[in-house]
């Protein structure tokens, strides 16, 4: 992903480092240091101490970073950015005494500098501490060009052209496929399932091109005959999200992946391309012979294919009735599969059984499988006025006021195109008033752009993001209260007129946030100093918000198990313990003892929480899954924690590369839409019974995140489950700021705006009353 308030993480480089910037910045030490230094007194426009700095690093490991860069011809490979230290860290140093120069007013030796650094590491990349690193070359181009014509640059707009979509040449001679015609099948629903091919040709006819054990189909057809020359410059890493889904597939069948990985891009391959029974067989025959493959994410967390395998099956029978499909009994528990460590991961086999339902039982079903179950009587309650309550059921539903409520909530930070954390120009937008009309801007001035000309017609009339908000549906927001201090009389306002709460959190050490820790050391969560500071933070939030009406719940944490600046990755236990300190002392301070929230990261340490978080109300997590919702999320959070479950953030961009704009916003549309429909049948009444909302990330495109805050950036900052492969962070948003020009006043409201608008104003199942 993986919300990020997540702008705030390199704030937290620059407020949170703790440092005696005089002479001692200009004794030897690590260049990594320099590095930190530096960036930590360009936020405090500290332009003389800057120099000092990063000319202090340039001096003692430019001779090293010159002999590395002059062995390089491309990128490291992600992984082995470390191994290039010294040349990243000069060339950032570069870069950041270049910004210093410009921001000074020393323009033509700004422009020097960019091309001094440009030219001499054209490999160099430096590191966000959101997770990623990013080209410097890249980004002191696009500075350069902006000081030398005073434009940014334009990315090249690339013709979308048409999809080329499979054909298969064999589509195989049965559907489903009957498996026990073919093998055999031991240890079903235990640890030593197997399936074993008695019948391997027969097996390959029935499945069809392109589908394990059919190795030969694929050598007939003449498309691939035609083209097979030509498949081995191709990277199918780089084929697989493009438009070319033909080559694509061929390419695909010979990747030098594991089987498992390989079987599921195929059956993606085939489910784009519209070939519906085949990317069920694709998938399906991933469940029956590589359950226990596995891959990795960009952030190196595992993914568990044949899990992943089964959701996809599910989805497409629920999306294709007319096939009068169903999956029975398939399952697959990886035991201890919620660290990173592969290792220690045990696998318990069920593959179930495809079958076709016959004609005449076949009825009408609603999109959540069937009607609401019965939940008989509360058998639990936490909280008073803003409760949680657990029925006979299982099932977990959310009340306030007595009335069933489900959180459809939205990620609210409408950062002003050209602002930016890292060079400390972001402002507060709950005191934001720009123009100096003494109205706050975004909240109650901005306005739409209907036709999207960036221009305000005389038809287009103020109204303010409230409003929009509560058009489109919205009941709450999420905020934390650092590091700005939030207006409270706006968040009244917002909730008085509007009838829009908030979801309030505190960083808990996060990107050192409320730890007061220093960045290179970051949060320490057996500290017991940190400890200190964090519960004052949490004090602070707690004492000043406990009496406002529009405070829904608290939220502890974002990401934190990811680590970047804490070390909850690494100490789980000890952080997840705190966690549990917190909420016991945040009820204590709360009169109306309002439900509590971790913010957690997928469903990494699940079991460690679930083991130490008793005071926890909620578990609530950031997931970026893909388009067909959380999969097997809410039955894991019922079976290892048993507790209400809130989708914490979620969201896709509505840019990719090599598809137009409307595809883009069409997708990340759909994304929206199956997320929320999934949270939806896994409320009160159906599917797990936990799911009590969501929040959807974000209200607003941030045009920072990709470092120039004044330019709206294509780059993919790191692979994702997205329409072209790539997590485009400056469009997550479900309203645009057209070309900036306006900022912060004017909105395009994208597609998934509508989309939200038809969900969130219907009647939600989960919001049904108890019996």
């Amino acid at each position: 992903m993986k919300n990020k308030i997540i702008y705030l993480s390199f704030l937290a480089l620059i407020l949170s480092l703790v440092c005696d910037f005089g002479q001692q910045c200009c004794f030897a030490q690590e260049s990594s240091e320099y590095v930190n230094k530096g960036w930590a007194v360009l936020g405090k426009r500290d332009f003389t101490q800057v120099y000092e700095i990063t000319d202090a690093c340039i001096q003692e490991f430019s001779q090293e970073a010159d002999a590395i860069a002059l062995k390089l011809s491309q990128f490291p490979s992600k992984g082995e950015e470390d191994a290039f230290r010294a040349m990243n860290d000069v060339a950032t140093c570069y870069f950041i005494k270049g910004e210093a120069l410009m921001r000074d007013g020393k323009t033509e030796k700004a422009k020097d500098i960019f091309r001094e650094v440009s030219t001499r590491y054209p490999w160099a990349q430096a590191f966000d501490p959101r997770g990623w690193y990013w080209s410097i070359k890249e980004k002191a181009d696009i500075t350069l060009h902006k000081l030398e014509t005073g434009k940014v640059v334009e990315d090249d707009q690339q013709d979308a052209g048409p999809i080329t979509r499979v054909e298969l040449y064999d589509e195989g001679t049965e559907f489903p496929v009957d498996y026990s015609k073919y093998g055999t099948f031991t240890g079903l629903g235990t640890r030593s399932y197997a399936y074993t091919i008695n019948d391997p040709i027969g097996l390959s006819k029935a499945v069809g091109e392109g589908i394990y054990p059919n190795t030969t189909s694929i050598k007939f057809d003449p498309v691939y005959v035609k083209i097979k020359k030509n498949l081995a410059k191709i990277d199918h890493w780089q084929i697989l999200n493009s438009r070319d889904l033909n080559t694509a597939f061929y390419k695909w069948n010979l990747a030098p992946e594991p089987a498992g990985v390989r079987q599921f891009h195929i059956a993606e391959i085939l489910e784009r391309s519209g070939l519906t029974k085949s990317a069920i067989k694709a998938y399906y025959a991933i469940v029956v012979n590589f359950p226990n493959s596995y891959g990795w994410t960009y952030w190196h967390t595992p993914w568990y294919v044949g899990k992943v395998a089964i959701y996809r099956v599910k989805y497409l029978i629920k999306q294709h009735p007319e096939l009068g499909l169903k999956l029975e009994n398939a399952k697959i528990q990886v035991i201890n599969g919620y660290d990173n460590d592969i290792r220690n991961d045990i696998y318990v086999v069920n593959p179930g059984r495809l079958t076709t339902i016959p004609f005449w039982d076949r009825k009408s079903v609603s999109k959540c499988g069937g009607p609401r179950r019965k939940l008989g009587n509360i058998i639990k309650t936490r909280g008073n006025e803003f409760k949680l309550v657990k029925y006979e059921s299982g099932d977990w539903q959310m009340l306030v006021k007595d009335k069933p409520f489900i959180i459809k909530a939205i990620t609210y930070g409408p950062t002003a195109v050209g602002e930016s954390p890292d060079d400390g120009s972001m402002q507060n937008w709950t005191i934001e008033d720009l123009n100096a009309n003494g109205i706050v801007d975004a909240p109650y001035e901005s306005w739409v752009d209907s036709n999207k000309n960036n221009t305000q017609d005389s038809q287009e009339k103020v109204i303010g993001d409230f409003a929009l908000m509560k058009e489109m549906g919205v009941n709450a927001i999420r905020l934390y209260h650092q590091p700005f201090d939030l207006d409270k009389k706006i968040l009244r306002q917002m909730y008085e007129k509007y009838g829009i709460y908030v979801l309030l959190g505190d960083f808990l050490g996060k990107y050192t946030l409320g730890s007061k820790a220093d960045w290179e050391s970051g949060t320490d969560y057996d500290n017991p100093q940190h400890q200190k500071n964090m519960l004052e933070s949490i004090e602070k939030m707690v004492l000043e918000f406990r009496d406002e009406p529009y405070v829904l719940a608290w939220l502890i944490g974002n990401e934190n198990v990811y680590g970047l600046g804490c070390n909850a990755d690494k100490k789980p236990e000890s952080f997840f313990k705190f966690v549990n300190t917190v909420a016991k002392f945040i009820k204590e301070l709360d009169p109306k003892q309002r439900p509590v929230a971790v913010v957690s990261g997928d469903c990494l340490h699940l079991d460690v929480f679930a083991n130490n978080c008793p005071e926890v109300d909620i578990f609530g997590t950031n997931v970026y899954r893909g388009s067909y919702g959380f999969l097997d999320l809410w039955d894991e959070v019922r079976r290892i924690a048993d507790k209400p479950a809130m989708i914490t953030e979620y969201g896709a961009p509505s840019y990719a590369k090599g598809y137009s704009q409307e595809e883009g916003q069409d997708y990340q549309s759909d994304y929206h839409k199956a997320c929320w429909e999934d949270i939806i049948c896994n409320s009160t009444g159906y599917g797990a019974g936990n799911a009590i909302g969501g929040i959807a990330f974000e209200w607003l495109d941030e045009w920072w995140k990709a470092y120039e805050p004044a330019y709206h950036d294509r780059k993919g900052l790191f692979s994702g489950p997205f329409l072209d492969g790539y997590m485009h962070e400056e469009w997550l948003g479900i309203c645009s700021q057209g070309d900036g020009s306006k900022s912060p006043y004017l909105r395009q409201l994208k597609k998934a705006y509508y989309t939200y608008k038809d969900l969130w104003n219907e009647k939600c199942k989960g919001e049904a009353v108890s019996n």
